[in-house]
């Protein structure tokens, strides 16, 4: 399960904010066993911007329609087939809804810091 909150509970019982405004998850897969696989903590999230593009996601939230969070190229609750996650194998098969269908300049910029 992804977690995303932009604070934390302090010792003394206060929430205290982190300085994250923005989470960007690009050409990801999250999925797996539970029904919603994103959360946000709502008692933290204040002016936080998240985006999914190019992700196999498992959730229950909207992300049809006009949407700051999700981009339309999402496979949402679409099983991603990895080969054997029983053996924490998570190569994806052939028939994947994540296979060819990232952004491969995502990838090259981020390998090769162009």
């Amino acid at each position: 399960m992804l977690y995303m909150n932009n604070g934390y509970l302090s010792a003394t019982n206060i929430n205290e904010p982190r300085p994250l405004d923005s989470a960007y998850f690009r050409n990801c897969i999250i999925y797996g066993a539970l029904n919603e696989e994103v959360g946000l903590d709502s008692s933290f999230i204040t002016n936080f911007h998240y985006y999914f593009e190019n992700c196999v996601i498992k959730t229950q939230q909207n992300t049809f329609g006009p949407s700051y969070h999700y981009s339309v190229s999402n496979w949402v609750n679409l099983d991603p087939l990895f080969n054997s996650p029983s053996i924490d194998d998570y190569q994806v098969d052939q028939g994947s809804p994540a296979l060819l269908n990232g952004n491969a300049a995502i990838g090259a910029k981020y390998k090769y810091g162009t």
